[in-house]
């Protein structure tokens, strides 16, 4: 799996229906539903979740990877220790990266409506998020693909 953060992976893309996720990838293993009825897919063998905006038609505007074998930029880094993690990070987007004082993470703005997240447990990168939020006309900011 190749993680596009501007346009969510090689195998979804940002502003995809649930319907669109099941026939690309098949029926999710798990399937959630939250207060506002926004809706979160599961798929085991991707290691992968896809987060649905109920705000805005239910397309598809967060992806969580777990996956050790994803890559990001041509390289595999979740399962790798922080420091290296935020080196790369630092040296591919020339900026500092600190964790935020709420816990083991780091995020990162790419545009006003891109953010990549790192979670780290125990020292190592665990998942990366990328997510696509609304622009200013409450629409779904799609990437050009």
């Amino acid at each position: 799996m190749i993680i596009e953060p501007f346009t969510g992976t090689n195998l979804i893309r940002f502003g995809a229906s649930e319907s669109d996720a099941t026939k690309h990838l098949g029926v999710p293993d798990k399937v959630y539903l939250n207060d506002k009825n926004a809706c979160r897919l599961q798929y085991n063998e991707l290691m992968m979740e896809l987060g649905f905006d109920a705000s805005n038609e239910s397309l598809l505007s967060k992806i969580t990877i777990y996956n050790p074998e994803a890559e990001l930029f041509g390289r595999r880094l979740i399962g790798r220790k922080q420091k290296e993690v935020l080196q790369f990070i630092g040296k591919h987007f020339d900026v500092d990266p600190q964790l935020s004082d709420y816990g083991p993470s780091f995020s990162l703005c790419f545009k006003q409506d891109c953010t990549l997240e790192l979670e780290f447990r125990f020292g190592i990168l665990d998942s990366i998020r990328i997510v696509k939020t609304q622009s200013e006309d409450n629409e779904l900011a799609l990437a050009n693909s």
